[in-house]
């Protein structure tokens, strides 16, 4: 049983307030902070902005939140600009002063591999990443953030720097993609092109199949859930082992693409990281900023919002974005 029906985008319409967007200029009110104005209720509008404080405090402004800080909301205002020219079909990286990123790519990947499959095992080298380790740290021991390089080299495993990670991967082996972020729920993912724009989450291995053979994006998913419904045995057993399929098909339903959960692109390419601050931040220093006071207010936003009777009841994981924050 997936849960509560979806009533599509009329539904989200409700929800999202503003004009349609058909330029990059209208996308301005959409974007970053300023998107909270678009956001129709209090209680949504107030967990959107702790997200974004937090993940500036979490990061101390550096490319996390420079990313979050340039999400576009993905809204019925807003949609068909971010699949028809938000995000170019072919990134701009050449190739060459990332010789390790560039190897690992390709050493993870089959050449002879059409883009999908390629796509696929950048996804579970991403998703993997942790296990060398054998535990997941503690958020209050850990270091947050870094290059993609220092990521591959500590087994990253929040989910924001993995969005990144993974982007930055399928840049390199030919595939266009950009950070998701699900901002209420506290979870990053992503989405890469593969003829049709396709929902990728990689630290939890989730990704969906339409009946045609093609892969799901997350308008369509928010649009139409039962999608989710009819995944066979490979999608399953694609889900991390940190989750089971069941809790993470019942978290993307209820949260990720729950109507009141606010969904947004960020598009980010290797040949922009001149743009970008990588300086980690150590647990030490985002308590210190106070990571955790906004946290405990964020975590009762998302109670509230979503109705929830407390996090973590044994369907919702806690994924770690933000703090960890995530469901």
């Amino acid at each position: 049983m997936l849960g509560r029906p979806m009533t599509g985008s009329a539904r989200l319409g409700d929800l999202f307030a503003g004009p349609a967007a058909s330029s990059w200029e209208d996308l301005g009110c959409y974007t970053g902070l300023a998107g909270a104005e678009r956001i129709v209720g209090d209680k949504r509008r107030a967990a959107y902005i702790a997200n974004y404080n937090q993940m500036d405090v979490n990061y101390r402004g550096g490319v996390e939140f420079q990313l979050r800080r340039n999400m576009v909301l993905l809204c019925p205002q807003t949609a068909q600009f971010l699949y028809q020219s938000f995000t170019p079909e072919r990134m701009s990286y050449s190739g060459g002063p990332r010789r390790y990123l560039e190897d690992t790519a390709h050493r993870v990947v089959a050449p002879e591999g059409d883009a999908s499959e390629k796509v696929l095992a950048l996804m579970r080298f991403c998703r993997d990443l942790y296990k060398p380790t054998k535990r997941l740290p503690s958020h209050r021991d850990y270091v947050y953030g870094g290059t993609e390089e220092e990521l591959i080299q500590k087994g990253e495993w929040t989910c924001e720097c993995l969005a990144r990670l993974f982007v930055a991967l399928c840049e390199l082996v030919g595939v266009s993609g950009r950070v998701l972020y699900h901002a209420i729920g506290g979870h990053v993912t992503t989405e890469v092109f593969l003829g049709t724009w396709a929902y990728i989450d990689p630290r939890m291995g989730m990704y969906f199949v339409k009946a045609n053979g093609d892969f799901a994006s997350a308008w369509e998913l928010w649009n139409d859930p039962s999608i989710m419904a009819t995944q066979d045995a490979q999608v399953r057993r694609d889900v991390s082992d940190l989750s089971t399929w069941q809790e993470r098909q019942w978290s993307t339903l209820n949260v990720y693409f729950h109507p009141c959960e606010v969904n947004g692109f960020s598009n980010y390419s290797l040949a922009d990281t001149h743009q970008y601050d990588y300086t980690p931040t150590s647990a030490e220093q985002a308590t210190v900023g106070g990571l955790w006071t906004i946290n405990r207010e964020y975590r009762a936003l998302i109670q509230e919002v979503f109705q929830f009777s407390r996090l973590g009841d044994g369907r919702q994981r806690m994924d770690g974005p933000e703090g960890g924050t995530g469901v």
